[in-house]
């Protein structure tokens, strides 16, 4: 970060995560993982829908994805590494579904969801968007409680894209 210019977050998080692995098992974030500024990661393939993450929402996202493929709902799941230069080709790709949610532990009114949105409005480019964050100050306790009591967990997840997939139509 001190040799790249440009705005960068240093995260210190305090909840365990388990890491990222592609579909083989092995880990996506490995030695041979070049990041570059404005990147985004296709972490999952899938059709349906596009569910936009970054940080620790991902390893959540992924798991919505295992367990919405054993359903037979294809969704894609993109990483991204810098939400403020989101490329306007990952928002015409993603909005080729119909569908992109947003899902971050952000403020749903601020944060990676608002940026998509402006992305989408300010190109043109049209699409159902669904933004999933934080829309309320919560109670201090257990990560998975807290992401539960705000509907951010691999459930409401799960919720969220059925509900588009099955209004979409």
């Amino acid at each position: 970060m001190t040799k790249t210019c440009g705005n960068f977050l240093l995260g210190m998080g305090r909840s365990k995560i388990p890491v990222i692995v592609r579909e083989d098992g092995s880990p996506f974030f490995d030695r041979a993982y070049h990041f570059e500024y404005g990147g985004v990661d296709v972490v999952r393939e899938g059709t349906a829908a596009v569910i936009i993450t970054c940080g620790v929402m991902l390893h959540r996202a992924v798991r919505a994805w295992e367990l919405l493929q054993q359903k037979g709902i294809s969704v894609q799941v993109l990483n991204v590494c810098c939400p403020r230069d989101i490329p306007v080709s990952v928002l015409s790709d993603a909005a080729g579904t119909g569908i992109i949610i947003t899902y971050e532990d952000h403020n749903v009114k601020t944060g990676l969801g608002s940026i998509v949105a402006n992305g989408l409005m300010e190109n043109r480019i049209p699409c159902r968007l669904r933004k999933l964050g934080i829309s309320n100050y919560c109670y201090s306790g257990p990560t998975s409680e807290l992401f539960k009591a705000s509907g951010l967990d691999v459930e409401g997840l799960m919720r969220a894209v059925e509900e588009e997939i099955n209004t979409k139509h």
